[in-house]
């Protein structure tokens, strides 16, 4: 998380800590038989962004925080990050990069005799190329869906998600602190779109 963000430090300890890990705990509640095992990083970043990792890692931004306006909308946000994990698209689509990178990579090392500097490259690459690039669009368009299921089963307002997207896409596209979300995610009103939102 670190390295995809700068190196921005965790926030520990805190209320909004504490109270991302409560909705999040809410969300795998209703998310059905199956829950996950979650693990809650809040960075100190002005980045605009929220983003799940295999395993059940879900980072938020302190930027993020700042643009919502109530539990709500985190609860939607969350959501569709919880939503990832249900459906393992970082996992599946890491396993998709990494099958390819080695497929190159065992070959270049079975033609030099020796286990390469490149296999090992070809093992992490995906994982930090995946979040420079972000999912699939269907991926984070299903992961919309899951999470406004999951927040409305949860108790809180459907519109939470809906509303984030529409603050998100009030914000000007040039603005730095939006780079990375939007390199790696649709744009607000593509996803409003999706939704059935106008």
């Amino acid at each position: 998380a670190g390295e995809i963000l700068g190196s921005k430090e965790e926030i520990k300890d805190t209320e909004a800590n504490r109270a991302i890990e409560a909705i999040v705990g809410r969300l795998n509640a209703a998310s059905g038989e199956k829950r996950f095992e979650f693990t809650v990083s809040l960075q100190r970043n002005k980045e605009v962004n929220a983003f799940a990792a295999p395993g059940g890692f879900i980072i938020v931004t302190r930027g993020m925080l700042r643009i919502l306006d109530n539990e709500a909308e985190l609860a939607g946000v969350l959501g569709h990050e919880v939503g990832h994990v249900i459906r393992k698209h970082q996992l599946n689509a890491i396993k998709k990069g990494a099958w390819m990178n080695l497929l190159g990579a065992s070959a270049s090392a079975a033609t030099a005799g020796k286990p390469s500097e490149d296999l090992i490259k070809a093992l992490v690459g995906p994982t930090k190329e995946l979040y420079s690039r972000g999912l699939d669009k269907d991926d984070e368009f299903e992961a919309d869906r899951i999470g406004i299921v999951l927040a409305t089963r949860a108790g809180y307002d459907p519109f939470g998600l809906p509303s984030a997207l529409q603050t998100l896409a009030k914000i000007k596209p040039d603005d730095p602190y939006l780079a990375l979300l939007t390199k790696t995610h649709p744009n607000p009103g593509q996803r409003l779109d999706k939704l059935g939102v106008v």
